[in-house]
């Protein structure tokens, strides 16, 4: 939860709730799995849960980043983005 407030810089919070939830659809959808795999003891909490994408997580990923780039493409083709606008 703290991770994804750091990497939107505040704009996207999740609640526990919402946060498990998700968890739970990827591990039932196979694009995720629970992973034994942990950081060093000194960095660890033993309640905490590890996960990992699967081979078809990744390709769903990569998808969904391609059809993101696209969209964006599109946004900067008919000059949506106030970066591309011209002055």
């Amino acid at each position: 939860m703290k991770e994804v407030t750091r990497l939107t810089d505040g704009a996207v919070g999740l609640s526990a709730g919402t946060l498990y939830g998700i968890l739970r659809r990827l591990v039932s959808d196979g694009l995720v799995v629970e992973t034994e795999e942990r950081p060093a003891r000194e960095l660890d909490d033993e309640r905490r849960r590890y996960y990992r994408l699967t081979t078809f997580g990744r390709s769903v990923a990569a998808a969904e980043a391609e059809r993101l780039a696209d969209m964006l493409a599109l946004a900067r083709s008919k000059h949506l983005l106030a970066s591309t606008r011209s002055a």
